[in-house]
């Protein structure tokens, strides 16, 4: 059984050619038998009914899960490339790929654990609700993150965590038997996880660290160079951020509040330390930011 979601519309944009779906879906999930799950619609009539599309059955195209493998910068280290190969012919595939519109929810806290989801391409926050019943951001996850990394590893029976994408962006879905099999009889595959976890438990590292080191004007600094890290990992120079970036986001990043973020980020215009414009912000000069933060960090 594959936990889904009950979907409310579905959107379609073309990657590499291919016609692909992105799903809107509601907070509470609901349960359908394997393979009921219309996870892509592959140049799909606006027209078709709601329960056609589940029982589809049509996953993202072969060629488009070959070019989205082939072409990701993690390849090399992704412990699930190989799954995803063009060239795999089991049915079904041991990894399923559903695109996600930004802000739409892709795992809710308390949900049942039915296996790891994968950050294909885009950007995630994972969440959780603290005493106080307020969210609170864990951390960002990029391309080649796990967004329930240590739940499925320690086989939780829910999830600890909730994810949404900040970002339009594209999750793996292994299921567990899936990934207990590959954990016990390929050694390559074990290697690759392993440093995928380590390297999400340092960012975390660094996030905590921020957070309890930083006061408001240095935690929000240090969000914006993170995501600059995440999503332009190769930018010098001139780096603008592909997302608009709402106040209320950048103060759960920083955690604080959306009126203090405000007052920083005026701070940080009139510095020309950022651009502004319809909530989209550019980084004018990447490097200047980092020296900013470093001197401030070091006060």
């Amino acid at each position: 059984m594959i936990p889904v979601t009950e979907f409310l519309n579905l959107d379609h944009v073309k990657i590499a050619g291919v016609s692909l779906c992105f799903l809107r879906p509601v907070i509470r999930p609901s349960v359908l038998p394997k393979g009921n799950t219309c996870h892509a619609c592959h140049e799909a009539s606006g027209s078709m009914k709601l329960q056609q599309r589940r029982r589809s059955n049509q996953p993202i195209p072969r060629r488009a899960q070959g070019i989205l493998c082939r072409e990701c910068p993690q390849k090399e280290s992704c412990a699930f490339a190989h799954l995803g190969s063009v060239e795999r012919v089991e049915s079904p595939l041991p990894i399923v790929w559903t695109p996600y519109r930004a802000g739409r929810h892709i795992l809710d806290e308390g949900a049942p654990n039915t296996g790891a989801h994968i950050v294909c391409s885009g950007l995630i926050m994972a969440t959780y609700f603290n005493e106080g019943g307020s969210e609170s951001v864990v951390h960002l996850l990029g391309t080649g993150g796990i967004a329930d990394a240590t739940d499925v590893l320690l086989e939780n029976p829910t999830y600890s965590l909730s994810a949404r994408a900040l970002t339009d962006t594209i999750i793996g879905f292994v299921r567990p038997d899936i990934l207990s099999k590959h954990l016990e009889n390929d050694a390559s595959f074990m290697r690759k996880l392993l440093g995928q976890v380590i390297t999400q438990m340092r960012s975390l590292e660094k996030r905590c660290r921020s957070l309890l080191s930083l006061d408001a004007t240095g935690r929000v600094v240090y969000a914006l160079l993170q995501l600059a890290q995440i999503l332009r990992p190769k930018d010098a120079g001139r780096v603008p951020l592909p997302l608009p970036l709402e106040r209320s986001v950048l103060a759960q990043l920083a955690a604080t509040t959306p009126e203090t973020t405000s007052r920083v980020v005026v701070r940080l215009l009139k510095s020309r330390l950022i651009l502004q414009s319809n909530r989209h912000v550019t980084i004018p000069d990447i490097q200047r930011l980092r020296e900013a933060f470093q001197a401030y960090h070091l006060l």
